[in-house]
């Protein structure tokens, strides 16, 4: 003879008690899951300086496409990371420019490092402040030289440098 089956009826609110499980579960596999996935995303869109001067990706130096992909990992640095990895970031961006002012062109790896800092600068501050201004004038004066468009005796690259330098003293 035949087992009969039976079958339990389930009320709504252990349905509800279920539901909330599975959610949870997917919640902590869905964020255990991410972790390689932001470490990949720091590393390829809030790029640290050292990141862009060894990825093997780079284009040739002193182009074009060069300051564009300088430029595209100073925007990426502004737009996704974090706001503590964008304050370490512009700490460290107004320690370099400081620091190597007015030699930005002793060679390429300085020249990228600013350019990299400058767009970062420029795009993270607040409009017309120092920190933009810096910026701005770093990277209209370094980008011209790094591509040869220009020289660092020209007066534009002259007249660049000391607006970097004033704005340079009003950040504390």
């Amino acid at each position: 003879m035949a087992k009969k089956i039976r079958f339990k009826i389930i009320t709504f609110e252990k349905l509800v008690k279920i539901m909330v499980w599975i959610g949870i579960i997917f919640l902590v596999v869905g964020i255990t899951a991410s972790f390689p996935l932001a470490h990949w995303m720091k590393k390829e869109n809030n790029p640290t300086i050292e990141y862009v001067l060894t990825d093997k990706s780079r284009p040739e130096p002193n182009t074009d496409d060069m300051v564009k992909y300088l430029h595209r990992k100073g925007n990426n640095l502004w737009k996704h990371a974090d706001k503590d990895f964008r304050d370490e970031s512009k700490t460290a961006a107004v320690k370099f420019l400081k620091e190597n002012y007015p030699n930005y062109f002793n060679d390429n790896e300085t020249m990228e490092t600013a350019i990299f800092y400058g767009n970062f600068l420029y795009y993270y501050s607040d409009k017309d402040t120092p920190e933009n201004n810096v910026g701005w004038f770093t990277d209209l004066a370094v980008s011209k030289v790094y591509t040869n468009a220009d020289t660092v005796d020209s007066e534009n690259t002259q007249k660049y440098l000391n607006k970097i330098g004033e704005n340079l003293n009003n950040i504390d």
